[in-house]
């Protein structure tokens, strides 16, 4: 939940479990639209000119709402992003610049089904990892960085199943596929796994924002698996 306290400033107070839901269900939505309008209605050349714009506003208004907290235009940013805000995002930039970020860079240098499954993974992989990290991680070993190893078998399968899910309907099942849905997965995963910015203690060891981590890094690494074992998958 939000409150104003005394000097006007916007405090978001919402619980881990709640802040988490909501971002994540928040993340695949716009992952899943933003590469339904790459696969079904745009070119690349339309894709990069349409995200590109939306970068430039996104960005303006982020270096206004972090070198400026007390303008209006950072007051009317963090009423809109509050209820997917974390408490850090008031004093740095949110995790959606570092999202469209990620989608312009796979999708200006990755083949369009590299580009399509890398910002799946995160979409669709990371929330299933942090929802079987939060409701099961004590189960199973937790990592330096807070995350669990139950969470990254969760994105591990998630993302593998995005990956056979995605590749089936035009390739057909076959050993092949089941091998690429499994790179997929480890790619998502690891990549996940590795990342996060390092703020208050918690992150990394990667520090490097795992919105824009995860489609570039395993869009990399899936990239070079399937372009040396399996091209006929790009």
């Amino acid at each position: 939940m939000k409150r104003i306290d005394s000097t006007g400033s916007i405090k978001i107070t919402r619980t881990r479990k709640s802040l988490h839901l909501l971002r994540k269900v928040f993340h695949a939505l716009a992952g899943v639209a933003f590469v339904s309008l790459y696969e079904l209605f745009l070119t690349r050349e339309q894709t990069m000119l349409v995200f590109g714009v939306i970068f430039v506003l996104l960005g303006s208004v982020e270096i206004i709402r972090v070198r400026y907290p007390k303008s209006w235009v950072a007051k009317l940013a963090l009423r809109i992003m509050g209820m997917f805000a974390r408490n850090y995002e008031k004093t740095h930039a949110s995790g959606m610049i570092f999202f469209v970020m990620g989608f312009l860079i796979v999708v200006g240098i990755f083949p369009k089904k590299i580009a399509v499954l890398s910002t799946l993974f995160l979409s669709i992989g990371d929330p299933c990892a942090s929802a079987a990290g939060i409701s099961y991680g004590y189960l199973g070993p937790r990592f330096s960085n807070g995350k669990s190893l139950v969470g990254v078998l969760g994105g591990t399968v998630a993302c593998a199943i995005t990956a056979y899910l995605y590749y089936v309907r035009d390739m057909g099942h076959s050993s092949s596929l089941l091998l690429v849905s499994i790179i997929g997965g480890l790619a998502g995963s690891v990549t996940e796994a590795l990342c996060g910015r390092k703020i208050d203690g918690s992150g990394g060891p990667i520090d490097v924002d795992d919105n824009l981590a995860v489609p570039v890094g395993s869009g990399l690494m899936y990239y070079l698996c399937l372009v040396y074992f399996f091209p006929s998958f790009l």
